[in-house]
């Protein structure tokens, strides 16, 4: 029988970094750089690996992962964007980091707090995103449902955008996101169970379903003020 490995990765940035952003270019796609790398960090979007890389110093490119690599982020040792040691097709995407580089380390003292955005629970075969957007599960990698006619979202460059996609559509509770020929496709899947009754298909396709939203908690009741001494 087959056995699932279940590790936690909590993702955290500097909470005068929390609401930093980062300006970069996509350079190539499908591809990362045979230079030196440093894992930076399991972030959901480019855009929070492009964060990561400009509160660390000396990085200028960055790779971000997708498939069945996706949340992964990695600093590029590359001298330029041309990459003079050589491409390699993987499944991430090259990027060019447009601001200055940090000056400073990112564990320079600074207190720490967790990013809702960047929080992702990781296991070996599943993946559990919960943003400050819609939240969505990924049920099964490559593959998608054979359960007949599905419904075309707009193409998007995350599962997130997807995700938010098909919570902003009637009645979707299941989506596919595409990588490798199938890549930025965004579809809606009309099967009513998690398990694919209708049965399985390889495709350049992941499986997603989306979570219920969680309430925010209510404001607190004042105090009431202290009587006098």
């Amino acid at each position: 029988p087959s056995r699932t490995f279940t590790r936690y990765i909590h993702t955290y940035m500097l909470a005068n970094l929390s609401h930093t952003s980062a300006s970069f270019d996509l350079v190539g796609s499908a591809v990362e750089c045979l230079s030196n790398d440093t894992l930076l960090g399991n972030v959901l979007t480019p855009a929070g690996c492009a964060r990561r890389c400009k509160s660390t110093p000396g990085c200028e490119f960055f790779v971000s992962g997708f498939g069945d690599k996706a949340g992964r982020c990695y600093q590029e040792y590359t001298a330029n964007e041309t990459c003079i040691e050589g491409w390699e097709v993987d499944l991430y995407d090259f990027y060019k980091l447009n601001d200055s580089p940090a000056d400073t380390p990112v564990d320079g003292g600074s207190t720490l707090l967790p990013s809702p955005e960047l929080d992702t629970h990781v296991s070996y075969d599943q993946w559990t995103y919960a943003s400050t957007d819609a939240s969505f599960h990924r049920i099964k990698a490559g593959y998608e449902c054979d359960d007949g006619a599905n419904t075309k979202l707009r193409d998007v460059d995350t599962p997130q955008e997807c995700a938010d996609s098909c919570a902003n559509y009637g009645n979707c509770t299941f989506f596919l996101y595409g990588f490798n020929t199938k890549r930025k496709q965004c579809w809606v899947e009309w099967t009513h169970s998690a398990d694919c009754p209708e049965g399985w298909e390889k495709d350049d396709f992941d499986f997603y379903m989306l979570l219920p939203a969680v309430p925010r908690a209510p404001p607190s009741s004042p105090s009431p003020p202290a009587p006098p001494p």
